[in-house]
């Protein structure tokens, strides 16, 4: 009988202690459910959440599709490939352009004309800026030559055998002379689009025979692709 007894309490004391433990597990897992976070403002937490960045970033597109400035030009395409006609390239030419500084630029290259040929460097120096145009003087240093004896009209541009070639020169056709180069123009830029990168030139530019020591006017154009 008294075993009957001590079972039935030993029974009664394990269902309260059951009871208590069941009720704060269900406390517990209350205060841990997101309806109790929302209902319950001081559980919420306090700490910045990242904002989401959307796929294309907005400078992203501005690099793409939007406009430089000159100077975003300047500082990201320093190297073009350059067409010339006329001037120091005689009649027509290819350069190599090379950005050094925002301001200061080195172009060289080769030409041909009528009855010669041609090889030029040359330093620029932008004097002024505006929008998309560039105000620039430059000076350098020309070669033209021709071992082909051609004579006559063939000489193009006139000027070249009316000032720089000496008459035994101008019948025989073979020279060789020496150039000092001078520029002063503006140049575009393209800085959208898809000719983003490339610009366009004009400039007058005129040219001291060092042999002859005549000096004859010039004038110059061209476009150069930037990359």
């Amino acid at each position: 009988m008294k075993i009957f007894v001590v079972l039935a309490l030993m029974c009664v004391c394990y269902g309260a202690w059951a009871q208590d433990g069941f009720q704060k597990e269900r406390e517990s897992i209350y205060h841990q459910s997101p309806a109790n976070d929302q209902a319950n403002p001081a559980a919420l937490s306090l700490e910045p959440v990242e904002e989401s960045k959307p796929f294309l970033q907005k400078n992203i597109l501005q690099n793409t599709y939007g406009h430089l400035s000159i100077t975003d030009f300047q500082d990201t395409y320093r190297m073009g490939l350059g067409f010339d006609m006329m001037g120091k390239s005689g009649l027509a030419g290819v350069s190599l352009h090379l950005v050094l500084t925002q301001s200061l630029s080195v172009t060289g290259g080769f030409g041909v004309a009528g009855g010669f040929s041609s090889t030029f460097v040359e330093a620029k120096q932008v004097i002024r800026q505006y929008k998309k145009v560039l105000a620039y003087w430059g000076l350098g240093l020309a070669q033209w030559a021709s071992a082909s004896g051609a004579v006559g009209d063939a000489f193009n541009p006139g000027f070249l055998r009316g000032k720089f070639l000496k008459p035994g020169e101008a019948q025989t056709g073979k020279f060789q002379h020496y150039l000092v180069s001078s520029s002063l123009g503006f140049k575009y830029l393209q800085t959208s689009g898809y000719l983003k990168g490339s610009s366009f030139y004009m400039e007058l530019a005129p040219l001291f025979d060092l042999n002859s020591r005549a000096l004859a006017p010039s004038a110059g154009f061209g476009v150069a692709f930037y990359f």
